[in-house]
């Protein structure tokens, strides 16, 4: 089973994001080891807005997911929020 990561801190959420970024992508991983999930590419993203999908970092993983969709057939990240905070808007 192949997957991408996708993190993103909000800028504002701690001094470090950077750091916590790495604590986000470190529990995925581990997560995907114990479940059997091989880890294809890891996208990390700070940001300042959680509704839009115009972020560099997704819109970077989209494209990887649409010229490789052969390759990658999950999505973990750790929690939904982390992609939107509308979720509505992620069903579109």
């Amino acid at each position: 089973m192949t997957a991408v990561v996708y993190c993103r801190v909000h800028s504002s959420e701690s001094k470090t994001p950077e750091s916590l970024l790495k604590e986000q992508e470190k529990v995925i991983i581990k997560f995907a080891s114990r479940y059997g999930y091989t880890i294809l590419k890891s996208f990390l993203e700070i940001s300042q807005f959680g509704c839009g999908f115009n972020r560099p970092q997704l819109q970077e993983m989209l494209k990887y997911i649409e010229v490789n969709p052969w390759r990658v057939k999950f999505l973990i990240v750790l929690e939904e929020e982390r992609l939107s905070y509308s979720p509505a808007k992620l069903k579109k």
